[in-house]
């Protein structure tokens, strides 16, 4: 409930620019933390997702359209 909130950078428009950087890397790493733990739960070994990984989607849907 809360990553989708805090992820989103439309939310972060009136905060200070140093703010929302730390709130992002935060997000990242209980994101990172979460989906670890997930998998060790099920007997996986994962590794975290790299920063910037929730774009790759928009990024590859404009190239697409070009």
């Amino acid at each position: 409930v809360f990553v989708p909130l805090l992820s989103n950078r439309g939310n972060h428009k009136s905060w200070p620019p140093v703010v929302a950087q730390d709130v992002q890397k935060h997000v990242h790493s209980l994101k990172s933390t979460v989906y670890q733990v997930k998998g060790q739960v099920s007997g996986h070994t994962v590794l975290p997702m790299p920063v910037g990984i929730e774009r790759v989607h928009e990024a590859e849907s404009m190239l697409i359209k070009r």
